[in-house]
Order: structure tokens, then sequence, then C-alpha cells
């Protein structure tokens, strides 16, 4: 569920969503989203070019 919260923050660019699931769950931040995408939160964000989130799950400790 949390996953899927973060998929959906980051294709909408609901920033503010993101850095509240983040802030609450920081240990998804390097997790695999969807078993169909094999995409983490940084990889995603960087397929919608999303300077802002990208800057932001760096921040949360997200592997480039």
């Amino acid at each position: 569920m949390i996953k899927e919260k973060l998929y959906r923050s980051i294709a909408k660019k609901d920033s503010l969503a993101l850095d509240s699931i983040l802030s609450k769950y920081p240990q998804f931040v390097n997790s695999i989203l969807t078993s169909d995408s094999k995409m983490t939160p940084l990889l995603k964000a960087v397929v919608h070019n999303n300077l802002h989130d990208i800057e932001m799950i760096i921040g949360y400790g997200g592997n480039p």
C-alpha cells in the first residue's frame, strides 16, 4: 500500500504527498515500487522528469 502511494505521488508530481510518505516511511526510498515496472522511486521520478522529486528522493537517501 505504501509503495502504491509512492508510485502515484511521483506519477502525479505531488511533491507534498511524496515528502509526507518518505518522512513517515523512509525505509521505502530504495524499494521496487511494482513488480511490473521494477522501478525505484528515484527512477520513477527520472522517467517523469521531475527534478524537485529527484532531489527530494536523493535527500531521503535514494541511491542513484
